[in-house]
């Protein structure tokens, strides 16, 4: 870890933090759930294919 010297902490600016704002719109849960659920069901299929082509 790298140390600092109390003259450059003096120096160092503070950090800001970004605010964000979300806007959820109508729906938005059923998107995201069928989004994840596409992404597991690619990963399990990619699965079973490696396992078939592995037993032959």
């Amino acid at each position: 870890m790298k140390e600092m010297t109390v003259e450059k902490a003096a120096v160092k600016k503070p950090s800001q933090k970004a605010k964000v704002t979300v806007e959820f719109t109508d729906g938005y849960e059923q998107r995201f759930t069928a989004a994840v659920l596409k992404v597991y069901e690619r990963r399990l299929k990619r699965r079973i294919e490696k396992k078939e082509a592995a037993a032959g």
